[in-house]
């Protein structure tokens, strides 16, 4: 009896772990860590996510994001004195030198020059103050709520900090700007070098763009306070993902490990192709009389195989507009749940231009041309 009784505590055990498998997540050694869906910022996985830490120079992904948003890349920039005398890494900006604010970019975000986030931090804010302003309302929009910047460049700071979650936040976002993506992405570039006889050569610091297959991005840190922290992305068979490690002593191996998981337990899994048909409405006064509303964009998540029946939309429109309309005038919203949550939206648009029909003048000419019938007959 007594062996019986054991017999059925093991299976109780044992079998629900059978019949619902997990998989372990990846042994690092991080402090923090968080492994992020870039099309929607949801967060697959975390260790101390909402740990705060320091992010040292990882910091720069909010403010190359901020940059490329609010200034035109092409703009012309002059270096301060401030700018050329920070403290750390470089690009051996000289004051009074003037360079575009895309090649500032490529020197903070390959070379982690700080002398090229404090000159971006001027141009855009006006001060480094200001623009530190400006980085924490930034982030607050992406939901990255414990975090606190007071540089843009990272620099040991008690007030300067951030959490795993958050910076996975903001690094999804600055992934999905397309002029960011190519920047972080790029191993190479040359950059002018005013009053010198040959150009700045700028190499990317991120060693996974040669050693992960898929790698595009994004950004490395490291100072005493912060220990070595990774910023690291990657795309595989339309799949993006952005794993972050702070104070990680194995950064490399961490970022590749989250990575690995991310890959074998999800896949992208696209709800709704852009440009798509979804339904037709009527158009009052209109000419058509009806309009085909359209994906604006199309809308992909990552999900496991498990999730994928868990996913449902809800399209929001009316049922019948009046003219004029627009093409591509925004008329309603495919909203996306999974698990009962909205994870996202995409706008629905007209499909074609409709013409509003002037009723009075439509009406005479159809008397008009009944009477010219009835004319002719009597002839």
């Amino acid at each position: 009896m007594k062996w019986f009784m054991l017999s059925l505590l093991i299976a109780a055990l044992i079998l629900p772990g059978l019949s619902h498998p997990t998989v372990a997540g990846p042994r690092l050694s991080a402090r923090a860590a968080a492994l992020v869906d870039v099309a929607t910022g949801r967060i697959l996985y975390e260790v101390n996510g909402r740990l705060r830490a320091y992010p040292a120079s990882t910091t720069k992904v909010l403010t190359g994001l901020l940059a490329l948003e609010l200034g035109d890349p092409q703009s012309e920039v002059e270096i301060s004195q401030r700018a050329a005398g920070v403290e750390g890494s470089s690009i051996y900006l000289a004051r009074g030198e003037r360079l575009s604010l895309e090649s500032l970019v490529y020197g903070l975000l390959l070379s982690s020059g700080n002398d090229a986030a404090v000159a971006i931090a001027e141009f855009i804010g006006g001060s480094v103050e200001e623009f530190a302003n400006l980085m924490n309302q930034r982030a607050r929009q992406l939901g990255a709520t414990g975090s606190h910047f007071t540089n843009p460049h990272g620099l040991p700071d008690d007030n300067h900090y951030t959490t795993a979650r958050d910076l996975a936040l903001i690094s999804a976002a600055a992934m999905r700007n397309p002029a960011f993506r190519t920047i972080a992405s790029t191993k190479r570039k040359v950059i002018p070098w005013p009053g010198r006889d040959w150009d700045r050569a700028l190499y990317n610091h991120n060693r996974l763009l040669w050693a992960y297959d898929g790698c595009d991005g994004v950004k490395t840190g490291y100072t005493r306070a912060a220990g070595r922290c990774l910023v690291a992305s990657a795309s595989r068979n339309g799949l993006s993902l952005v794993a972050v490690v702070l104070d990680a002593p194995n950064m490399w191996e961490d970022a590749t490990r989250l990575l690995d998981y991310g890959f074998q337990r999800y896949r992208n899994y696209e709800v709704v192709r852009g440009g798509s048909y979804l339904r037709t409405v009527a158009v009052h006064d209109g000419s058509p009389g009806r309009v085909g509303l359209v994906a604006a964009d199309g809308f992909s998540l990552a999900v496991t195989d498990q999730e994928l029946s868990r996913i449902h939309t809800q399209l929001e429109a009316e049922g019948t507009y009046r003219a004029p309309l627009e093409k591509g005038e925004v008329l309603g919203h495919l909203r996306v749940f999974l698990d009962g949550s909205e994870i996202g939206r995409v706008d629905l648009v007209a499909a074609e231009r409709v013409q509003r029909v002037r009723l009075v003048p439509a009406l005479f000419r159809r008397v008009y041309e009944l009477f010219i019938l009835l004319w002719q007959g009597g002839e």
